[in-house]
């Protein structure tokens, strides 16, 4: 045999045996076998509806993203092994091919797909509030049972949970975003705010919801300032030129621009709540129903709390929901609450009589402030009313310019293929 020969012959039996390894039975099924973790995700935090004794409450965290992984410290730019959203009891089922007998991570994102989401701090960098469960040697299925948000982080999840409830009364017409706009803007919380404002929770029009450590407790207060952004979002992000709402009470007179946006806020938190109260962070809550006999309550369209029962009636009776109020911000940014009542819902075919007027006018929001003046105007000067609730100094929106950064911001745009939030 010549030498080439020989090389040949060698070559070639080194192929085999190669080949031969390469294919060994168990060794290629394992690297294939499908791996799974499963288990349901919690948050516990107290629970301000529940009464002033503020119960610690444990629920599931649903719609909430997780991804999953295969290194403990992933890059921005590594993609996951799996990603998805807990169901609607909080459970999760995260499956990889070809990783068995690895050592897995997985990750909880307080945010849901790219449509909302908790974030720490406002910056240009941030992210949403994360934490990671380590996974070793995964084979087969693996139930891990129960995983409980850190405590530090429970409010995060608390506020990204209670979001869901707004989500699920969004109109149809809105798809797969909070409006039928072009641009599928998401929510972005900041909680805890770090401040300012007089230390209360607040929506600003530079896109952001600023929520203080205790008003997480609270599902109503969450729910108000997810309002506000709401509205902003229908409106094209444009807000009414508002006055006389520094402060501002569910009870008393402000202003006519002022009663409205901070009525429609009040309003979007019994909706989705199916609640009329009022509960604050501290879980004192009072009944928002009322008519033009109720005590302590000013009258007429510049009382919020007024304009907000008016609006969740109208939507309960003859609006048969709120679809039409939204359509009417989808084209206008009413002055108030007489100028959405007289001029507006016409355009919607909502009604402005019959029972529509009754509704209002057994709230007294068909009575307007004299000759519409923008500052306080209680109609009945010596009733002297006191305000509702906890004594506070909330001073409403605040109107800024949109940061620039928020419409190509890298995270919304580089993330893990989450799908939309169950409906």
């Amino acid at each position: 045999m010549t030498r080439i020969g020989r090389i040949w012959r060698a070559t070639f039996v080194v192929a085999m045996a190669l080949t031969t390894v390469s294919v060994w039975p168990g060794s290629a099924y394992a690297r294939q076998e499908t791996i799974c973790l499963t288990g349901t995700l919690t948050y516990t935090r107290p629970d301000a509806e529940a009464g002033t004794a503020l119960p610690m409450v444990t629920s599931p965290a649903r719609n909430a993203n997780w991804a999953l992984y295969g290194t403990a410290h992933p890059g921005f730019f590594d993609r996951p092994l799996a990603a998805d959203l807990t169901d609607r009891d909080g459970k999760f089922t995260a499956c990889a091919d070809g990783v068995a007998g690895s050592d897995l991570y997985l990750s909880f994102i307080a945010e849901s797909s790219a449509l909302w989401q908790v974030l720490p701090q406002r910056g240009d960098t941030e992210q949403p509030y994360a934490f990671t469960v380590p996974a070793k040697t995964v084979t087969g299925t693996r139930d891990l049972g129960t995983v409980a948000v850190p405590d530090e982080m429970a409010g995060a999840w608390k506020v990204l949970d209670t979001l869901n409830l707004l989500w699920w009364k969004r109109p149809a017409a809105a798809g797969d975003c909070w409006t039928p706009q072009t641009r599928c803007t998401g929510i972005s919380v900041i909680w805890p705010s770090p401040g300012g404002r007089n230390g209360n929770s607040y929506f600003t029009t530079a896109g952001f919801i600023y929520l203080t450590e205790d008003d997480a407790n609270t599902r109503h207060v969450t729910l108000h300032e997810a309002g506000h952004n709401l509205q902003w979002l229908w409106q094209h992000e444009q807000w009414p030129d508002v006055s006389n709402c520094n402060p501002h009470y569910i009870n008393l007179a402000s202003s006519p621009s002022c009663a409205f946006t901070e009525g429609f806020a009040d309003a979007v938190a019994m909706y989705a709540l199916d609640d009329y109260r009022f509960v604050w962070s501290s879980g004192f809550s009072a009944n928002l129903e009322n008519d033009a006999a109720t005590r302590n309550w000013d009258i007429g369209d510049s009382v919020e709390g007024r304009v907000a029962t008016s609006l969740v009636d109208l939507w309960h009776g003859p609006d048969q929901g709120w679809d039409g109020t939204l359509a009417i911000f989808g084209k206008t940014v009413p002055d108030n609450f007489h100028d959405y009542f007289y001029n507006d819902r016409p355009t919607e075919n909502l009604s402005t009589t019959g029972q529509a007027a009754t509704i209002i006018h057994n709230h007294t929001a068909d009575q307007s402030s004299p000759n519409g003046a923008a500052g306080p105007q209680p109609i009945d000067e010596s009733a002297r009313n006191k305000p509702l609730g906890p004594p506070d100094n909330d001073p409403g929106v605040k109107v800024e310019p949109r940061h620039q950064w928020k419409s190509a911001h890298r995270h919304w745009t580089l993330r893990p293929p989450h799908p939309r939030p169950a409906p």
